[in-house]
């Protein structure tokens, strides 16, 4: 409906859950299934190596970010257009390691969002949809 009665330039919409997690199957791929993205901005835990159910039985392998990249590429028919890494468990040199391996292997920007900020990401929707540059902050 807002999209009807405010015409807006950019919808962004937030989910829940890889598409690989199988807690989160029905719902991640709802989202996308739904709102049919034209890009996505991929959060991955590079730290995190297994999946927690809330349990101390049961813990999978968590999943890999090319594996998340594919599964985006199947379900959304979309590229990723920006990468937030979750630095759980990551010392600031290591996340500085991972953001500048992920931008060279993936041509996207990548931040950790909660200390760097989210300008990179920001910035390539703004250069993605041609929407007027936002102003700076100080």
């Amino acid at each position: 409906m807002a999209y009807r009665t405010e015409h807006p330039q950019v919808i962004i919409i937030e989910g829940q859950g890889a598409l690989s997690h199988e807690a989160y199957v029905t719902g991640s791929r709802t989202i996308v299934n739904a709102s049919s993205p034209s890009t996505v901005v991929l959060q991955h835990a590079p730290a995190r190596k297994w999946r927690s159910y809330h349990t101390d039985e049961l813990h999978l392998p968590n999943s890999t970010i090319d594996r998340e990249i594919e599964l985006i590429k199947v379900y959304a028919d979309c590229d990723i257009i920006g990468i937030a890494i979750n630095h759980t468990d990551m010392t600031r040199r290591e996340v500085e390691r991972k953001i500048a391996e992920y931008e060279k292997k993936y041509k996207v920007p990548a931040c950790d969002s909660l200390v760097d900020g989210t300008d990179k990401i920001a910035d390539a929707i703004i250069r993605k949809f041609s929407l007027k540059p936002r102003k700076k902050r100080a």
